[in-house]
C-alpha cells in the first residue's frame, strides 16, 4: 500500500508478506564463517563462534567458548537471529555480503 505523506511517498506491506532468510552454509560464509571438516561433520567458525547443522532441520547450534565460563549452544534458524546474536556477543554487526 503507498501513501502520501508531506510530499513523502510512504510504502508500507503485510507482515505476512515477510519471510525470514533461512542460515546456509552459502549465508554462513558470505557473513565470513569458514567451513571445518570436524569428524564428519562441517562446523563453521568466526573468531570463538561455531555452528553446526542440527538434525532433521532443527537449526544450527551456536556455540561460543569463553576461557572463563566455558561454553554453551544456541539454535538459530534465521539470518537475523544470527545477526542479533552476534551483536549481542560482539557489540559490532556481523558484516555480511548477500
Amino acid at each position: 500500500q503507498n501513501t502520501e505523506e508531506e510530499g513523502k511517498r510512504i510504502s508500507t506491506i503485510g507482515f505476512d508478506s515477510i519471510n525470514p532468510i533461512p542460515l546456509t552454509p552459502e549465508i554462513l560464509e558470505k557473513a565470513g564463517f569458514k567451513e571445518v571438516i570436524y569428524d564428519v561433520a562441517a562446523l563453521y567458525e568466526l573468531g570463538d563462534l561455531s555452528l553446526f547443522e542440527l538434525d532433521f532441520g532443527e537449526g544450527w547450534g551456536l556455540t561460543m567458548t569463553d576461557k572463563s565460563t566455558g561454553s554453551y549452544t544456541v539454535i538459530v534458524k534465521y539470518l537475523h537471529q544470527l545477526q542479533n546474536l552476534f551483536y549481542d556477543l560482539k557489540g559490532q554487526e556481523l558484516p555480511i555480503n548477500l
